[in-house]
């Protein structure tokens, strides 16, 4: 299904219930496209918030949200997006890869009056679990020191998870130089060159939240702008559901 969300509608959500107890591999298929200026879109999926950063012109998100294998009447899960331009949504309901009935969709002009349902889930087990918490060229100015915002625990994770954050140059950036950039997420410090000729590079953070609710701020320091993306990445686990979330 193909949904125009206007400029002058800022936040629009979708909810989804089942229509009774059901059991399988569903899963919602996620798109948004657009086609006009570039800005920042941010996007809650199970409570949990990213944010994208798409290109002037034409830039476009596709991603696969996986439920619980059961699901309940009283089970409800929330989809957001917020951004100050027209976009083009894409959102289909599966069943092991085919079109269902089982989920009914509520669309929503603005915030969704109810809160999602998002407890620890068992799903299937043998496969990593990548949360994209911040794609595109999210943009970071020269000698910023106050954080850019900070990645928040939504459940427990005694066995931790991987942050990766991704640095690249600017397009008009001298690239015959080094480019430092200095990483703090709360108490853990990394150092990550870009070397001169190269246009990109990373660092890595071992995140272990044993309780939910905890939160790392995240600060950058760099001697020119530049920009950044960032991953979360939970190894092999049995939680389809989202575990981070970023706050600006």
């Amino acid at each position: 299904m193909r949904i125009r969300k206007p400029a002058q509608v800022a936040v629009k959500s979708f909810v989804f219930r089942p229509r009774g107890t059901v059991e399988g591999k569903y899963s919602i298929g996620f798109g948004i496209e657009s086609s006009g200026p570039g800005a920042a879109v941010n996007f809650s999926w199970c409570g949990s918030r990213r944010q994208i950063h798409l290109m002037p012109h034409l830039s476009s998100y596709v991603t696969n949200l996986r439920l619980a294998r059961k699901l309940s009447a009283d089970d409800v899960f929330v989809l957001t997006i917020s951004a100050p331009l027209t976009l083009i949504l894409s959102i289909d309901i599966w069943k092991a890869g085919e079109p269902t009935e089982d989920i009914i969709m509520e669309e929503v002009d603005g915030e969704a009056p109810v809160q999602t349902v998002c407890a620890n889930p068992e799903t299937d087990r043998d496969r990593k679990f990548d949360e994209q918490l911040v794609l595109g060229e999210a943009k970071v100015a020269a000698h910023r020191q106050t954080p850019v915002g900070s990645i928040n625990s939504l459940r427990e994770l005694p066995e931790g998870a991987m942050l990766y954050v991704s640095f690249q140059r600017l397009p008009d950036d001298a690239k015959n130089e080094d480019l430092l950039v200095k990483v703090a997420i709360g108490e853990m410090r990394r150092l990550c060159i870009i070397a001169a000729g190269r246009n990109t590079n990373g660092a890595t953070f071992w995140l272990q939240p044993e309780t939910a609710g905890k939160s790392w701020p995240l600060t950058f320091w760099a001697n020119r702008p530049f920009s950044w993306t960032g991953m979360a990445q939970r190894g092999f686990d049995s939680v389809f559901l989202p575990a981070f979330t970023f706050v600006e």
